[in-house]
């Protein structure tokens, strides 16, 4: 079993970096010392712990962090169980063969912070994938960058650059994504971070 994660907290400078610091240390507990292993689970008990940490019941501390969590597990030499939770993040996943970028909703729900959500849970989601597969985690920081002309990347620019580079290795796909964004975005200020994580589901033998 495998456990990844991609994090975006609010806040800029040394705030931001708090909460950064605080997130990392408060996943590492629940999932190697309490030994949490549901994505929705884990999430609802990071939510828990940041709101205790930062005491945002009653402190002036409105940050918190968007985060999109998998759970891999490799049961059968062809097929992976892909379990997913996400507080304002998807899953983007692609399946050999059918040059789609599917996508896979979290729930509007966010961690610590103190503006109302709209769902009232986190809920896990499952898909089953093959060898050579790919899943894509991803900061917003990407698809709301605008332009000279004040134009956003969006969902459907950031999905074509992965499609246009789909069948090569992932470091050059990397690459090359991140080429087509400069290109889009050229002179623009980089509004926001910027993570994208992708992993290709391997073969056995690999």
């Amino acid at each position: 079993k495998i456990i990844i994660a991609v994090v975006d907290c609010t806040g800029h400078g040394v705030p931001g970096a708090f909460m950064s610091m605080i997130g990392s240390r408060m996943l590492s507990e629940i999932v190697n010392e309490r030994k949490i292993q549901s994505p929705a689970e884990i999430l609802t008990e990071l939510n828990i712990s940041v709101n205790q940490a930062l005491r945002q019941d009653v402190s002036e501390s409105f940050d918190g962090m968007d985060a999109g969590l998998c759970l891999i597990e490799h049961k059968l030499s062809n097929q992976y169980i892909i379990t997913f939770a996400g507080a304002n993040r998807m899953l983007y996943y692609y399946q050999k063969g059918t040059h789609n970028i599917q996508t896979l909703k979290g729930n509007r729900k966010t961690i610590g912070g103190i503006m109302p959500d709209v769902d009232p849970e986190f809920v896990n989601n499952r898909i089953y994938l093959c060898p050579q597969d790919i899943i894509f985690l991803n900061s917003d920081g990407i698809v709301d960058q605008n332009n000279e002309n004040r134009k956003k990347y969006t969902a459907s620019r950031f999905h074509k650059s992965l499609l246009a580079h789909i069948d090569k290795p992932m470091n050059e796909m990397g690459t090359e994504v991140y080429r087509m964004f400069e290109e889009f975005k050229t002179n623009v200020f980089q509004r926001d971070d910027i993570t994208v994580l992708g992993l290709r589901l391997l073969e056995d033998h690999d």
